[in-house]
Parts: structure tokens; sequence; C-alpha cells
């Protein structure tokens, strides 16, 4: 007996020659019990939908992701805020002690630059550490420009410098370490932000000066 099904996806070589279409296949199952056909099939269109369910809801995710960042940065631009996004550098290897990012960092660097792709990035800081500068370098090719490189011990100097530049309309990157994101938040606005968990690189800091002198900071996440 022949069981069709589609589904959200491709699907690999199979016995029965899947046909592809805008990201829909159509698959076929061959079996000898009528019982094992049937069960067979439902066993495949459950398993269709819940990828489907998958794929749908990480979409929904980076949607509502994207779309508040838009919105942040719109702000900026129409209002004269400047805005600072304040982030740690990428996974990295466990080595020290001075470790690069892993693959699955540099797909964090990655969206990270994808993110910020509409936020006229005009100044990059990062610390000595290469892999601050490793997470950085997607938005500085980006944007075409050189980070500056101050040492993580040097927080006061890091402030200073990040506030001297700004500009209406025009923002900053700044990529930290595990403990001085919350110190960097906290220096510039005054408020505390949640301390980072050991395995949390996908949070990202968006701190917006006005021109009176107020702040905020929000919390964004990136690269689901």
């Amino acid at each position: 007996m022949r069981v069709a099904f589609r589904r959200c996806g491709r699907v690999g070589p199979n016995r029965g020659k899947p046909v592809e279409d805008f990201g829909v296949s159509v698959g076929t199952i061959y079996t000898t019990n009528l019982v094992d056909d049937v069960l067979a099939g439902i066993a495949s269109v459950i398993k269709s939908l819940l990828d489907c369910h998958r794929q749908l809801t990480a979409w929904a995710y980076y949607v509502r992701m994207r779309w508040l960042a838009v919105l942040l940065l719109t702000s900026v631009t129409l209002f004269g805020q400047s805005t600072i996004f304040v982030v740690r550098h990428a996974d990295r290897y466990g080595t020290e002690p001075d470790p690069d990012i892993t693959p699955e960092g540099q797909r964090q660097a990655d969206s990270l630059g994808k993110l910020l792709k509409d936020s006229h990035i005009t100044r990059i800081f990062t610390s000595e550490a290469l892999r601050t500068r490793q997470t950085a370098e997607p938005t500085a090719q980006f944007f075409h420009v050189k980070p500056v490189i101050i040492d993580s011990k040097d927080l006061e100097q890091l402030v200073e410098r990040v506030r001297a530049g700004l500009n209406p309309g025009e923002g900053t990157l700044v990529v930290g370490h595990r403990g001085t994101v919350p110190r960097i938040v906290k220096e510039l606005t005054g408020k505390d932000v949640t301390p980072l968990e050991v395995g949390e690189y996908d949070r990202l800091e968006v701190v917006t000066m006005f021109p009176d002198g107020h702040s905020s900071a929000v919390t964004l996440r990136f690269g689901h």
C-alpha cells in the first residue's frame, strides 16, 4: 500500500523519491501491512506537524525581536537619542588564557551583526581579549568601523570614552565580559541589571541616552 504525506522542511533520499516544492515535500512510505501503513502515515504526519510548529515558533520569536529592535532604533533616529549596545562576548572554548570563540559563538556573532545592521554603529569598543574582538568583527566589517581596544580592568576609561563620543542618531557597540556588562550598564545609567549566568551569551543590553540627560536600559535576546 502507498501512503502519501506532506511536511515542512526538506526530506532526504527516500525510496519513494520525494518531490520538493518551496520548502514543502511530498514523501512516500512503503510497508507490507495495512495497519502498519496507516500507523506509519499518522506518525509521519504528527512528526511533520511538530517540526512545522517548532520552525514557526522560532521564526515568530525572531520576528518579534527584530521588530522590537527596529522600533528602538527608529526612535533613536527620530528623537535624537544616542544608543549604546552592551553585550557579552560570544560562546568560547574553555581553554585559557585567551580562547577563540566556538562555531556556535561565531553564529552568535553573526546574528548580532545582522540584528544591528540598521543601528548606525559608528564606534565599537572591545576588551583586550580575543573573544571580544571576534564577537565584534561581523558588526565592524558591516559598518567599516575599527574597534577600539580598552583593557577590561579599566572600566572608568571605557565609560568616559563611550560618553565623550555620543552623537544623536548614532549607535555604539561595547563587547565586554560576564562580569563587566552589568557594571557598564550601571555606570552609564545608574540602573542595576540582572547578573549574567555562566552560559548566557544571548543577552543584549540596549542603553538609550536622552538629550535631557536621562537614560533607559532594555534587555533583548538574539541568536535564536
